[in-house]
């Protein structure tokens, strides 16, 4: 049974580190990909003192789909030979855009086929960054629009290099970068697999342990012993190296949906890892095969042929590393607390990040070495008070501590990379709950920007309606003047009388009413950022820079005004109240769907971990519970045995794991300079632990009092 476990253990872990390695690769070749696509489509401009005659006019604006921003690129072809841009089959004509299939998918009411004219078709997957991105190209109705944007628009060609970052124009990563997601899958799939491998080399071990050390007696050399085990170990490596690598190399051919993102990973980008994918096959193959000599294989040369006595005790290199890792951190979280918190690409935050990867890799052998004491005590109060549990139980426990630290290594680590995710996405909360403090007026105020609209003013408040729109003017000092009928200027309050000629605000209203106060204040987040004068006209010296738009008919007039913008106006830009804020809070909500999606994987590595241990160390007791099955059969006492062997080593973990974690989060919190600890998650993840650990006991108990009745002596 021993045996077996083992086999299963180490094709299990040849799989997840083949296949987490191969989602290094995978990320690669789609950043690869992605970042080359971006660079064929991005413009290359014409500097403003060039004369030469240009391809295109290229501009573009942000547009918002349900609080979602993406990219509306405006164009204008200005030779009849300019090749399109890539994605597309031709230019879009005067009044005619072409969407992105994603974008269209979210567009269930087909009100976005609507707002900016025409609708001509999908951009093809060569346009696009990724499947998932919303991207929009239109030509605006009347080409000479884009004249009047502030910036350049002439450009020469597409295919420019020179942009940074390469992710900016992207939505369904969130602008992340390859790095950012190297990170991440470092921290919750990475670590997880290493400490799986750690547990999978060495269970079983104590019955090879007995094996060698026999070798041993007869004389065998270090290479004859190394050949026996990777003969041992070859078959199960070989299974999951083979299982792993079809998995993954179905994923070059199928293209792959990655779950709670819905973001569709394209085959034809991950083909390009193939040949890096056979490399990691053999690569995988040869480190779990010297992983299982190392940790089983005897540096030091036995003298002698008398066998020798294996110990299962810790080693002291892994709590001198994890004290010293612990430093660098309480160093780092010191300089970085003391700058009020840093970036992450600043140093304290790198060495934060290196301590803090040794120290949880490390803290099982932490954890596992207050064990003994632990141990040492039951022990003793075992034979003083005539315990039988806590005296086998103890002197187990003080014996195989190493075990000890291989069965807890997953919930002292889970605990460990829970914690600091929660601590992470902390953040989002705090964004969605200043987004939701800024969105006081929801949709009933549009705000619309528009590029030197005061030739079209005329035409698009008479659209919309004279008594619901305020046109907004600044001068060159940023004074503003909200211009417009009485009967608009009345949605901000109450006026003192109907004003022939521009009024200070506080002189023109008895009083204002909340979307009066909101907008005065900023807290509306509109156009507007001052007190502004209100009239019948524009005050000498203004210009029109936009529009405010009110509105009390919901989302379908907010898209009624969005499509008139675009059918009347110059490069507009049209938002409700709040918009901007609430679209970083929903990107970066979206992007801690990431975490989790990478997170649930770590999760169940770290199940697949705990079982592994739980099960090597409830075998490993069993049969050291053998020989007392001939005397004392009930169950009363073995389930007490695995009480202190496994139901108390468990729950220490979860304790010292859990003080553990939360001072890892509290650091990382301070290290960044936001973020807080969720104390109820933290309480109830230790309780969980320690649930689990008593059915753990009680189930060991149980099967081990079965056992011992089945014992019998081998090898008398």
């Amino acid at each position: 049974m021993t045996a077996l476990t083992h086999r299963v253990a180490l094709a299990s872990a040849t799989i997840v580190a083949l296949l987490s390695g191969w989602l290094f690769i995978a990320a690669d070749a789609v950043f690869t990909a992605r970042d080359a696509r971006i660079v064929s489509r991005e413009p290359v401009f014409l500097d403003r003192g060039d004369t030469s005659a240009p391809m295109a006019k290229w501009a573009e604006r942000g547009d918002f789909h349900h609080d979602s921003q993406f990219i509306v690129i405006n164009v204008v072809p200005q030779r009849a030979d300019a090749p399109p841009p890539p994605g597309l089959p031709r230019w879009p004509a005067p009044g005619e855009a072409f969407l992105s299939p994603a974008l269209l998918a979210a567009d269930t009411d087909g009100e976005l086929q609507q707002r900016y004219g025409r609708f001509a078709g999908e951009i093809d997957a060569d346009g696009l960054a990724e499947p998932a991105e919303w991207l929009v190209y239109l030509q605006p109705t009347d080409p000479t629009w884009l004249d009047r944007s502030g910036a350049e628009t002439r450009i020469s060609g597409f295919g420019n290099p020179q942009v940074t970052p390469l992710t900016y124009r992207t939505s369904g990563l969130s602008g992340r970068t390859a790095h950012d997601m190297y990170l991440l899958m470092l921290l919750v799939i990475g670590v997880p697999t290493l400490v799986l491998i750690a547990v999978a080399v060495r269970s079983g071990a104590e019955q090879r342990d007995r094996r060698l050390a026999m070798l041993d007696a007869l004389g065998a050399p270090a290479r004859a012993k190394s050949w026996v085990l990777a003969g041992e170990a070859g078959l199960p490596v070989a299974v999951g190296i083979l299982l792993g690598g079809v998995t993954a190399a179905l994923t070059t051919v199928v293209d792959v949906t990655v779950p709670f993102v819905d973001y569709r990973v394209r085959s034809v980008d991950l083909s390009a890892g193939r040949p890096a994918l056979a490399l990691l096959a053999v690569g995988t193959a040869m480190l779990m095969l010297a992983l299982t000599i190392a940790a089983q294989l005897r540096r030091r040369a036995v003298q002698g042929t008398r066998p020798r006595a294996v110990t299962a005790r810790l080693r002291t290199w892994p709590r001198v590393v994890f004290a010293v890792a612990v430093m660098l951190l309480a160093l780092a979280t010191w300089s970085a607390a003391e700058a009020g918190g840093v970036y992450p690409n600043a140093l304290q935050m790198r060495v934060f990040q290196a301590a803090m990867l040794v120290a949880i890799l490390t803290l099982p052998a932490a954890v596992a070495s207050l064990a003994v004491p632990v141990a040492r005590f039951a022990a003793r109060t075992g034979r003083r008070r005539g315990w039988p549990a806590a005296l086998i139980g103890g002197r187990w426990l003080l014996d195989r501590s190493a075990a000890i630290a291989r069965m807890c290594a997953a919930v002292v680590v889970g605990l460990a990379v829970l914690t600091f995710l929660q601590v992470y996405l902390n953040q989002a909360l705090d964004a969605g709950t200043w987004s939701a403090q800024r969105q006081l007026l929801g949709d009933r105020i549009v705000t619309v920007r528009a590029n030197n609209p005061a030739i079209e003013a005329e035409r698009f408040t008479t659209t919309l309606g004279t008594d619901r729109t305020v046109r907004v003017a600044t001068d060159r000092n940023n004074n503003q003047a909200l211009v417009g009928t009485c009967e608009a200027l009345a949605h901000l309050g109450t006026l003192t009388t109907c004003m022939a000629t521009p009024t200070p605000a506080p002189a023109a209203y008895r009083t204002f009413n909340t979307t009066g106060d909101a907008i005065r204040s900023g807290a509306a987040s509109t156009i507007l950022w001052t007190d502004p004068l209100v009239g019948p006209t524009v005050p000498n010296g203004y210009q029109i820079v936009g529009f405010l738009v009110f509105n009390d008919e919901g989302i379908s007039g907010v898209q009624a005004i969005a499509r008139t913008a675009y059918a009347t106006l110059a490069f507009p830009d049209v938002h409700t109240s709040g918009q901007y804020s609430i679209s970083g809070a929903v990107d970066q909500a979206h992007l801690y769907s990431w975490v989790w999606a990478f997170g649930l994987l770590g999760v169940l590595v770290l199940a697949l971990t705990t079982a592994i241990g739980a099960i090597d160390t409830f075998l490993l007791q069993t049969r050291s519970l053998g020989p007392l099955g001939a005397m004392y059969t009930r169950r009363r006492l073995y389930t007490a045995i695995a009480q202190w062997n496994i139901t108390v080593p468990l729950i220490l973990a979860g304790v010292v794991g859990g003080a553990a974690a939360a001072a890892l989060g509290y650091a990382f919190s301070l290290t960044r300079g936001f973020g807080r600890l969720s104390w109820p998650l933290l309480t109830g993840s230790v309780l969980t632990v320690t649930i689990t650990a008593i059915a753990l006991g009680l189930l060991c108990g149980e099967t081990a009092s079965r056992a011992v009745r089945r014992w019998r002596p081998t090898a008398d």
